[in-house]
C-alpha cells in the first residue's frame, strides 16, 4: 500500500479535490452511463436509487451541468443536491488522482 492522504476525517472531507453531487433518479444506471464520459465527472457510485457523483471542484452550477448531460441523453431531469464528502468519496478522489499521476 501507499499513503495517498492523511488527516482527520473532517479535514480529509473538507480538502477533497472534488465536489460531491447526490442524485436521485428513476434509472440511476442510465444516468451514470450518460455521465461517465464527461470530462468534469471524476466518478459515479450507485447506492440504491441514488448516485454519488464526484465532479470537478471548480465546476460552476453542477446541478445544471449534470441535468444538461442527462437531458441530452434523452433522460428526464433528476433531483440533485451538493453534499459533503464521505470518507469513501475521499478515498476514490485520492486514488484516482494518484492514478492520473502515473
Amino acid at each position: 500500500g501507499e499513503l495517498v492522504a492523511q488527516g482527520s476525517p473532517a479535514q480529509l472531507s473538507k480538502d477533497i479535490a472534488a465536489q460531491v453531487l447526490l442524485i436521485t433518479a428513476d434509472h440511476p444506471r442510465r444516468v451514470s452511463k450518460a455521465l461517465e464520459d464527461e470530462d468534469f465527472v471524476h466518478s459515479t457510485a450507485q447506492i440504491g436509487n441514488s448516485l454519488r457523483v464526484l465532479l470537478d471542484r471548480d465546476l460552476a452550477e453542477p446541478e445544471q451541468a449534470v441535468n444538461r448531460v442527462i437531458a441530452a441523453a434523452g433522460l428526464k431531469p433528476v433531483q440533485s443536491r451538493l453534499t459533503s464528502a464521505s470518507l469513501e468519496d475521499v478515498f476514490v478522489a485520492a486514488t484516482q488522482a494518484r492514478k492520473k499521476l502515473r
